[in-house]
């Protein structure tokens, strides 16, 4: 038999906010009557309540939010090993904008890093750094504190009782290496979501690797993932783990960068066209010429769309065909935008340093630029049905 802890609604959306405070944090339990030994996923919703923009500190929880769990007794329940470890580390951190009255969500398995052992009645209160938009300054961080989320853990269901598995969420621990096996000590690291056609698992991370190469993604569905590291190399790297519901530790190698004095430089020039009885343009007619007296052949990522939200890696991958030397004309190629939609691999761009010129969104769609080795064509409006749903077009 099952019980429902005894929490109001109202407790649940109960929100702390001081007069300064212009962040506002709301915790809010996702997981139904959690049970010894079941996840326990808090929902955070970060909102603006201020007039101006502000700059949050994003990254593994245990070292970017200040977690305080008591239980019954009023006693501060420790870190788990894995908190302990997460938090001792400096880790990556990343800085996402948000403009007033704008929010941002983010889902956290508390179990994962707080050590919650015993059935009983808990508190938690959880604190993170803002502070206005600008030059990044920690002298002008500022904490603000959550509302007070009181739930009860039950004890461990009978053993005859199965838990199904859509309820469970599990911890990828993963050690990346070089191609020699070596641990791969860099804190520059990113490892973003990435899925076949659009998906708000994309919106999800990303995810930094600390100084010892090690990243934590949190809160997976258990099932197939799939992720992508240096997504703006020429050979980035691809990824994908099937995470059981006890969660995965595993080693992933990461491709060295093509390390190749060559540089190309290219024209990248790109016309909208409108398929035979459509309303909307999704054709590209794509033209690449040369700066250079010598040829360059595509590589398997060339041809990536790309916009400030996300990159769509090819649909069909374009290895082998050559753009011709200088004065010796040009590669054209048409792309279907409705094959990158639903079937190209789609990451976010989120935290990457972008320099956009011209317009990035307006009522004519989302604008993309077609990639071939770094180089790109200007921004071509595009509509990206359950993307644009998203975002209000201004």
């Amino acid at each position: 038999m099952r019980f429902t802890p005894l929490i109001s609604t109202l407790s649940l959306a109960l929100v702390c906010l001081a007069q300064d405070q212009a962040l506002q944090i709301t915790a809010t339990l996702k997981t139904k009557s959690p049970r010894i030994g079941e996840p326990i996923v808090v929902s955070l919703c970060m909102k603006n309540m201020g007039a101006l923009t502000l700059t949050l500190v994003m990254g593994n929880p245990a070292r970017n939010l200040d977690f305080t769990v008591l239980d019954q007794n009023g006693n501060e329940v420790p870190l788990t090993t894995d908190g302990k470890w997460a938090k001792a580390r400096v880790g990556f951190r990343y800085f996402p904008t948000l403009n007033p009255g704008a929010e941002i969500r983010e889902d956290v398995r508390l179990d994962h890093w707080v050590e919650i052992t015993k059935p009983g009645r808990y508190s938690l209160r959880v604190k993170r750094q803002s502070t206005p938009d600008g030059p990044i300054d920690h002298s002008r961080w500022t904490p603000s504190e959550s509302n007070t989320l009181t739930f009860v853990v039950m004890g461990k269901p009978p053993t005859a009782q199965s838990t199904k598995t859509t309820d469970v969420s599990a911890l990828l621990s993963v050690q990346l290496v070089y191609p020699d096996g070596k641990p791969l000590e860099r804190q520059s690291l990113v490892m973003r979501p990435t899925t076949e056609g659009y998906s708000d698992a994309v919106e999800r991370g990303p995810f930094f690797a600390d100084r010892d190469g090690k990243v934590l993604v949190d809160s997976l569905v258990p099932g197939r993932h799939r992720f992508v590291i240096n997504q703006e190399w020429r050979t980035p790297t691809f990824l994908e783990f099937i995470v059981p519901p006890k969660g995965l530790t595993t080693r992933a190698t990461v491709l060295s960068q093509d390390t190749s004095t060559f540089r190309p430089d290219l024209n990248v020039m790109v016309v909208l066209r409108t398929k035979d009885g459509a309303k909307l343009p999704s054709l590209l007619g794509v033209t690449v010429s040369n700066n250079n007296d010598r040829p360059y052949t595509l590589s398997a990522t060339d041809l990536v769309l790309y916009s400030i939200f996300h990159r769509v890696f090819p649909p069909v991958p374009h290895t082998g065909l050559e753009v011709p030397p200088k004065g010796k004309g040009a590669l054209t190629l048409t792309l279907d935008w409705d094959e990158y939609c639903s079937k190209g691999q789609w990451c976010s761009t989120r935290g990457e340093d972008i320099e956009w010129p011209g317009p990035t969104v307006d009522n004519k769609g989302i604008y993309y630029r077609v990639g071939v080795a770094n180089c790109y064509s200007i921004g071509v409006p595009l509509n990206v049905l359950q993307e644009m749903k998203k975002r209000r077009v201004e």
